[in-house]
């Protein structure tokens, strides 16, 4: 029995974000270049009304619905303009109360472009094959050793967050924040297939410690993106991002083998020895370390 080939990314090899603002807050969402098929008319209006008109009816038979339909509007209209003479703030909030539940639903059905999706409670995408997920599934038990760990697995839990296998090349893991209308539910982790297939557990637990920071921080909202506070280096990586998430990383390593590293390491643990033995020497000591091999070129096109 072997392993399924290795899917191409779902998205470009990059996280690179797009501003976008709801209400307050600054979000990120990750670019793709891909975008989804465009939904039919009848498939649109299903999507956002939630429960479909009958396929053949006459345009009489469903006049009611778009007389209905055309009175909540002018209602919803009329109370943004009363509300708006009252605050000028108060037309984000009725926008945020009024339409994202149409907008919920819509995604609820037009499914999100490269979201495999995944079964409730279970951390691999629907995509993955069984060998595959029970590497990541191994790795995920260990990511659990610690608390950090523990928690980090438990949001991605919480907020249907899965990990699917992509052809990274150069890259062992990307993640990818989605904010859809109200949830990161649409959020997704890739990993090479190669890297899952070779490392070993404790090194593949590492790798899902570090993507899983990166999608903590978009949900709790202290990523340096939120207010254009990140240091950018030259090939555009956000250097503070990745030192947080490299900093997670080594300290599950520190708190799996301690301040030795782990004895007798194979390439991948050696480095992983390396930047948990940076990480103790202090925060400016471990910034460098970082800087010296995120400033690589090939390191433009992700994260």
């Amino acid at each position: 029995m072997t392993f399924g080939l290795c899917p191409p990314p779902a998205a470009p090899p990059s996280i690179a974000f797009r501003r976008s603002v709801t209400g307050d807050r600054a979000i990120e969402r990750a670019l793709d270049d891909r975008q989804a098929t465009t939904p039919t008319d009848q498939a649109r209006d299903d999507a956002l009304i939630g429960w479909p008109l009958p396929r053949g009816r006459t345009t009489k038979q469903s006049s009611g619905w778009k007389r209905s339909f055309a009175i909540v509007a002018l209602t919803w209209l009329a109370v943004g303009f009363l509300a708006v003479s009252i605050h000028p703030a108060a037309i984000e909030r009725l926008l945020a109360r009024g339409l994202e539940p149409l907008a919920s639903a819509a995604f609820d059905t037009v499914a999100v472009p490269d979201d495999p999706g995944n079964e409730p409670g279970s951390l691999a995408c629907n995509d993955v094959g069984t060998r595959d997920s029970a590497r990541l599934t191994r790795a995920a038990s260990l990511m659990q050793r610690t608390n950090e760990g523990r928690t980090l697995y438990q949001e991605l839990i919480a907020n249907d967050v899965c990990v699917t296998v992509r052809d990274l090349g150069y890259f062992a893991g990307l993640a990818i924040p989605r904010w859809t209308f109200g949830d990161w539910g649409h959020s997704t982790i890739e990993i090479d297939c190669n890297h899952l297939r070779t490392v070993d557990p404790d090194v593949l637990a590492t790798t899902l410690v570090h993507e899983a920071t990166h999608i903590d921080r978009s949900i709790q909202g202290t990523t340096c993106l939120d207010d254009d506070s990140c240091t950018v280096l030259d090939n555009g990586v956000e250097l503070d991002e990745e030192v947080a998430a490299h900093a997670a990383e080594a300290r599950w390593w520190f708190a799996s083998y301690g301040r030795g590293g782990k004895t007798d390491p194979d390439p991948a643990a050696a480095w992983e020895n390396a930047l948990a033995s940076a990480h103790l020497a202090g925060p400016d000591t471990f910034e460098d370390f970082v800087k010296s091999f995120r400033s690589n070129p090939k390191e433009a096109v992700g994260s």
